[in-house]
């Protein structure tokens, strides 16, 4: 057996769709491999390993994630965790409960194209995190001018030159 190259798209119904299989959706690049051909998302799971714990709703976290950060359609379908629907927003659309054996029936639409997370990966969030950072930075730095102004006015004391 030999590693294969990239990931496989599944034909369903007419469309091209991302299947992952239980925790690869923990791994935003291995979801995002799959963009902009798939339609949907797909993620099956064995989640009885997990038991009666909080990790099934942390893997249904992360399918959420999944879903919105691709801009997909998740279905997610589990052994014993919780299968869900979930919008390419990553709203849940229907879920089951855990332990229990139930069929969802939802519909979703498929989509096309990429959102600039799969397009620029982390990269967007570090920059829009920077961008952030140096916009609040400028914004305190106005404050603290303005209230030394104000305060340079009023005792005729200033300790900075400070010009407007």
């Amino acid at each position: 057996m030999d590693a294969g190259e990239g990931r496989s798209l599944i034909r369903v119904g007419g469309y091209d769709v991302g299947v992952s299989i239980c925790y690869e959706a923990a791994f935003s690049r291995e979801i995002s491999e799959a963009l902009p051909e798939a339609a949907y998302l797909v993620n099956v799971s064995n989640d009885s390993w997990f038991g009666d714990s909080v990790a099934p709703h942390q893997h249904l976290q992360i399918a959420r994630l999944r879903a919105s950060e691709n801009g997909r359609p998740l279905v997610r379908a589990t052994s014993t965790g919780i299968s869900a629907v979930i919008s390419h927003r990553g709203r849940v659309l229907e879920r089951s409960t855990q332990f229990a054996e139930q069929v969802l029936s939802a519909s979703i639409r498929p989509r096309h194209g990429a959102t600039p997370y799969v397009l620029g990966g982390g990269w967007v969030v570090l920059a829009a995190s920077l961008a952030l950072s140096v916009a609040a930075a400028v914004r305190i730095l106005h404050r603290m001018r303005l209230r030394r102004s104000k305060t340079c006015t009023a005792t005729k004391y200033c300790l900075f030159d400070i010009v407007p």
